[in-house]
């Protein structure tokens, strides 16, 4: 069911990793993977999994998983411990690099305080593209990572940077533009590439038994309308004004927002800013399933289920979702087989909404130390 490969940090292969006690993995969305192996302290290849820059590749169904142990731990007695190493997937190299506002200069050369490299009115993954090869393969001198050919996919977007961590600025704009984005190992390195997912034709239900347990979770919205504030000091500075009469209408509520855009010019620029606070703040309902696998329904196949697409779910009166297929679970132990469960929509855990909340404060401060 799987086939899991251990390579060194110079992506060097080698063995293969069998007699596993259970893999965990949580498989994301445009965003970074993570899983877990549990083996018997008295493995063989735990001391390859040890490592420093101990890489693994595990291939379950049509999908491949691969990247760097980041983390182990263990208990013992020997005879009867074990040691669980947990790897998060390649996608993290997007958050590992800076976006230079001259990624193409020295440190000396970034300009005063309003210098941004801006990419816009282009098509997302042009946009994705441009800034992982100027700011990674280039500027770093990043030589494990190619950048396949730019094909022109997803809808417009427009994205801009002054030291902020590349994936903080790519997303969610390139996944909002329709957008999938891959980082996985292929030979001796690691390769960036793109795709548009099609939209799952079927309703997942609870009558055809592919559902077994749900629990939802819905959000109304948090804005209807907002001023982007753009370049200017004091009296000088421009305010431009957004909102969604329809939101408004349907909720019979009024909730304003702010958004800060100093660091560009440019009134398509603006406009997007706005339409993205507004897919942000907007209604939203989260539904995680626990699912069953049936002759006729799969995940993680060609032609089954898979993660970023749009797919509908309804498990009651009035509980229908239909949105993007954001995270997989996986469990497998030799004793109680394949667990499967999936949310559907954006995650709305407390405590994921609580790091959400943390890091965009962590991004709004990074703007204003960036700015100066």
């Amino acid at each position: 069911m799987f086939r899991i490969d251990i390579y060194d940090r110079a992506f060097r292969w080698k063995a293969p990793l069998g007699d596993f006690k259970k893999v965990e993995a949580t498989l994301r969305w445009n965003a970074v993977s993570e899983l877990t192996l549990t083996l018997a302290a008295s493995h063989h290849r735990a001391a390859l999994l040890a490592e420093p820059g101990a890489r693994i590749r595990v291939k379950f169904r049509d999908v491949v998983f691969s990247g760097p142990v980041r983390q182990r731990k263990g208990a013992g007695p020997g005879a009867t411990g074990e040691v669980v190493f947990t790897a998060q997937s390649d996608f993290r190299v997007l958050r590992n690099f800076l976006g230079w506002p001259n990624p193409g200069g020295t440190l000396a050369q970034q300009g005063d305080e309003g210098a941004y490299y801006s990419i816009g009115r282009r098509p997302a993954e042009t946009v994705l593209k441009d800034a992982v090869r100027r700011n990674i393969v280039q500027r770093a001198g990043y030589s494990k990572l190619t950048v396949a050919p730019d094909q022109g996919r997803g809808a417009v977007t427009a994205v801009t940077f002054r030291m902020h961590p590349l994936a903080d600025r790519l997303f969610p704009a390139v996944s909002d533009a329709g957008l999938g984005v891959t980082v996985a190992q292929e030979g001796a390195g690691l390769v960036l590439d793109c795709h548009v997912p099609a939209p799952y034709p079927n309703v997942l239900t609870e009558q055809s038994r592919v559902i077994q347990k749900w629990e939802f979770s819905g959000v109304a919205p948090e804005a209807t309308r907002g001023v982007i504030g753009a370049q200017g000091q004091g009296e000088l500075r421009e305010f431009i004004g957004f909102s969604d009469a329809a939101r408004e209408s349907a909720w019979g509520d009024v909730v304003e927002v702010f958004r800060d855009a100093r660091d560009t010019s440019d009134s398509t620029t603006h406009a997007q800013r706005g339409q993205a606070a507004l897919e942000e703040s907007a209604a939203r309902g989260s539904l995680t399933v626990e699912l069953a696998e049936s002759g006729n329904f799969q995940m993680l196949t060609k032609k089954g289920l898979n993660l970023g697409q749009v797919v509908t779910a309804r498990v009651g009166p009035g509980i229908e979702v239909t949105e993007v297929l954001h995270e997989v679970d996986l469990s497998f132990t030799p004793a109680d087989g394949l667990k499967l469960s999936a949310t559907i929509g954006p995650k709305d855990d407390p405590l994921d909404n609580l790091m959400q909340a943390i890091t965009a404060l962590s991004r709004g401060v990074l703007d204003l130390k960036a700015g100066t």
